[in-house]
């Protein structure tokens, strides 16, 4: 049953129209914040790179959203899984208005 579970949300945050912050949300019990941090980190990445391939003029949120993502992935792969997370929520609204 976890299994289905764990597909399912899996499948749910894979869209690039999904918040990355339902992401989370949904994720099964037990889920580390390294998976919070690696679904987030991946959602927010593919919702900027989605503004760019689309041609939105919307550079400066680029520049800003694409900086703290970046400083988001170091946190990742320093292992600070809680600060990754708040890096990518704070790049929300940049990645946002790059859609715009």
């Amino acid at each position: 049953m976890s299994g289905i579970r764990m597909f399912l949300t899996a499948l749910a945050c894979s869209f690039v129209v999904t918040p990355f912050f339902a992401c989370s949300a949904m994720s099964p019990s037990g889920s580390t914040d390294s998976k919070a941090c690696s679904q987030n980190l991946d959602a927010a990445s593919s919702k900027l790179d989605y503004a760019k391939s689309k041609g939105y003029s919307a550079k400066v949120e680029w520049a800003k959203a694409e900086a703290l993502l970046a400083e988001a992935k170091a946190e990742q792969e320093a292992k600070h899984y809680d600060t990754c997370v708040s890096k990518v929520k704070e790049a929300q609204p940049y990645v946002d208005a790059s859609l715009k």
